[in-house]
């Protein structure tokens, strides 16, 4: 595997890669759970569930019913390949750890689609967001929709994802492959500008890496998987690691 020469180890959000072509650009975008799509043709789509799967609906997990805990809510995001095949799950928000669990295990059961831009399957990010009430757990009381909703506002999250200017240090690349265009790519007129975003998990690794911008379908998948091979230091939030989710712009390398 190509790797990221060692004078790359050092480098922090505002860099170029000399003689690879590539920049890093742009501070982190506000982190949403949604992804919002750049693409505005008729002919594309977000990833997704598979259209036989029904709505999304996870069982109340039993390790938080038998610790009292009645409500609560976790977010999870999924990056889908060109065929649909899920690639790497991460609970990105979680009130309690059993309700991160519970969806993560949950998503892992289920078909996706994938993304798609001028007609062309690619892949792509899909994010998810459930909330867990006492409704579901059975021997827990009741409550109402306004008590339920209420109970929900005030669950504090356990597990959310910070900005990368919150972070005592900037993001710190060590590893991975530099992304370039495939092969036999027409030799473009104009460097091909790329934007990114990610999260990196607590031990530093990228995941569930989502392409903004891009001007063809064809760059997406080896963007993404270069992308998915990044390590970075073990981001610190107070000196304890953090889920972070950032975002680069980079012109793409020409392949060798």
């Amino acid at each position: 595997m190509m790797t990221l020469v060692p004078t790359l180890r050092a480098l922090s959000c505002s860099l170029m890669f000399v003689g690879l072509g590539l920049t890093l650009v742009s501070p982190a975008p506000v982190y949403a759970v949604q992804d919002q799509s750049t693409f505005k043709e008729s002919d594309n789509r977000r990833a997704g569930l598979g259209p036989r799967e029904p709505a999304l609906t996870v069982e109340f997990p039993n390790a938080a019913r038998v610790r009292g805990v009645s409500h609560g809510r976790a977010e999870a995001s999924v990056l889908v390949d060109a065929d649909g095949m899920p690639l790497d799950f991460l609970v990105t928000s979680q009130t309690d750890a059993a309700f991160g669990r519970a969806l993560l295990d949950h998503l892992k059961t289920l078909a996706y689609q994938p993304a798609k831009m001028r007609g062309r399957p690619v892949p792509a990010r899909c994010g998810f967001s459930y909330e867990f009430t006492a409704q579901q757990a059975t021997g827990m009381n009741v409550l109402d929709a306004s008590a339920s909703k209420n109970l929900l506002g005030q669950a504090k999250p356990i597990l959310t994802p910070v900005v990368e200017s919150k972070l005592d240090h900037p993001l710190e690349i060590i590893d991975g492959v530099v992304p370039t265009q495939p092969k036999g790519y027409p030799r473009p007129d104009k460097p091909l500008k790329i934007s990114v975003t990610f999260f990196v998990d607590e031990s530093g690794q990228l995941r569930t890496p989502n392409v903004e911008s891009a001007g063809a379908p064809e760059l997406l998948a080896p963007v993404i998987g270069a992308l998915s091979t990044w390590k970075f230091k073990v981001p610190t939030v107070g000196g304890k690691p953090a889920l972070v989710y950032a975002g680069r712009t980079f012109l793409l390398a020409q392949a060798p």
